[in-house]
């Protein structure tokens, strides 16, 4: 199985903003092996911020990772608008990556209750 056929499987967003969850997928193959495994986790978006050294679009994404129901410290990627936004694939450490930011129908605020005075 490979990272794209993954993806594929997932409702994700096509843009990434702060406060957003993202599924990270990195696919790792043993040496000498043709069976591809993937690996996952889930991410929490602290912050996106442009990155002004490089003409492109690049971003610095600071995420924490969720592992069962401990909270990371803050990791900070740069990454391609591309990258960040589940389009395309990237390599860190020799290893397949790919930053699919995930479609969450959030709960529309509760309307708060009409009040009207009574009085009697």
């Amino acid at each position: 199985m490979k990272l794209e056929d993954v993806a594929d499987k997932i409702k994700v967003k096509t843009t990434l903003e702060e406060k957003d969850l993202a599924l990270i997928l990195t696919e790792l193959r043993e040496k000498d092996s043709i069976e591809t495994k993937i690996s996952f986790f889930h991410a929490y978006v602290v912050d996106i911020t442009k990155d002004s050294s490089k003409k492109d679009e690049w971003w610095f994404v600071t995420f924490r990772a969720l592992f069962d129901v401990v909270l990371s410290p803050e990791v900070t990627w740069i990454l391609r608008t591309e990258q960040m936004t589940g389009q395309e694939e990237f390599t860190m450490e020799n290893k397949k990556k790919l930053f699919l930011p995930l479609y969450l129908e959030r709960e529309k605020e509760p309307k708060k209750p009409k009040l009207s005075l009574v009085t009697g």
